[in-house]
């Protein structure tokens, strides 16, 4: 459809080891995303001289992701290299980071603010808005008092709504009923069987629907063949995933929130622990925070729990974590 991705972060985030994660999971899979990675050359309040090592376009080039390098000084130029990113994403259908040197003018936060002011004020002399609000006075009052004007009468809005009680928005006899499941009072197949077949019939009947995981592919069909023949039968609704819990876990909430339907294998539950920021702070929260108008639709599939003898990072029962 042409439809392409674009995601910003900030230099502070390349001490992330999940952007790495990513950066190679899209590279492999041609997935046509911008990366575009504004450096403004500190971590809140740290120099990006304390706490970066090399280089950071070579760190995206080392993924095999071709790179833009512009800055927010060149205001025409980074319009350009903006349109050139876009063009060759539409084109190649492959990734791109896009490194945009800048600088914030203000604290990263209330007061958290020591740099020297002397360096504060060589970039503000340079600062692209700051130089137009000079350059035209009138024209840039006018913008600004425009904004100012949308920004409060949306906060007028919000204040005018009575806040919903927690007994409304939350009840303790909230309960979901699942009518379509029977109960199966005698099981004579062996539960990882029972799993395969229960993949097989709903990826044939639903093509809306997917699974990721590690090592899942055909022959070895995962570590307990869950997957077994899956991706023989149903090759693209089956994604077998670098060691990248964490990516993956996240990959698999905005395919959820789009709309798909993700089932995700964790190999061993213990594992789970390198997924928790994608499920604690994103998966179980997205229906709260946007106050139930979107739901995430996650199903992480692991074997949990020991009796196998796999030792002390594979053998754990974490339940207790995801409760």
């Amino acid at each position: 459809t042409d439809a392409i991705g674009m995601v910003f972060i900030g230099d502070g985030t390349l001490g992330e080891g999940v952007v790495y994660e990513t950066m190679n999971i899209i590279s492999k899979w041609d997935i046509p995303l911008i990366i575009v990675c504004e450096n403004n050359k500190y971590s809140q309040s740290t120099t990006q001289e304390t706490n970066l090592a090399g280089d950071i376009l070579s760190r995206a080039k080392a993924f095999g992701i071709e790179t833009y390098h512009s800055n927010t000084w060149d205001t025409q130029e980074i319009i350009n290299d903006a349109n050139k990113s876009i063009d060759t994403v539409r084109a190649t259908k492959k990734p791109i980071f896009h490194l945009v040197d800048t600088y914030r003018l203000n604290p990263h936060s209330k007061g958290d603010d020591h740099r020297e002011k002397s360096e504060i004020e060589e970039y503000r002399e340079k600062d692209p808005i700051v130089l137009y609000s000079k350059e035209h006075p009138k024209e840039y009052k006018e913008i600004l008092d425009n904004i100012n004007e949308k920004i409060q009468k949306f906060i007028n809005s919000v204040e005018s709504e009575s806040e919903l009680p927690i007994d409304k928005y939350h009840s303790e006899n909230d309960e979901i009923v699942i009518t379509e499941w029977s109960r199966i009072e005698e099981i004579n197949t062996r539960q990882v069987d029972l799993l395969n077949g229960f993949f097989d019939e709903y990826l044939e009947k639903d093509k809306n629907m997917i699974y990721l995981g590690e090592d899942i592919l055909s022959p070895y069909g995962g570590a307990f063949k869950v997957s077994k023949n899956l991706s023989d039968k149903y090759p693209s609704q089956i994604f077998s995933t670098p060691i990248s819990e964490q990516a993956i876990t996240g990959i698999s909430n905005g395919l959820a929130l789009a709309g798909i339907k993700p089932y995700l294998e964790i190999m061993f539950g213990d594992f789970v622990t390198l997924s928790l920021d994608q499920i604690i702070n994103h998966a179980s929260k997205f229906y709260h925070m946007y106050n139930k108008q979107i739901t995430c639709p996650l199903v992480l599939r692991t074997p949990m729990g020991g009796g196998r003898g796999y030792g002390p990072t594979h053998s754990q029962t974490l339940d207790k974590f995801l409760m």
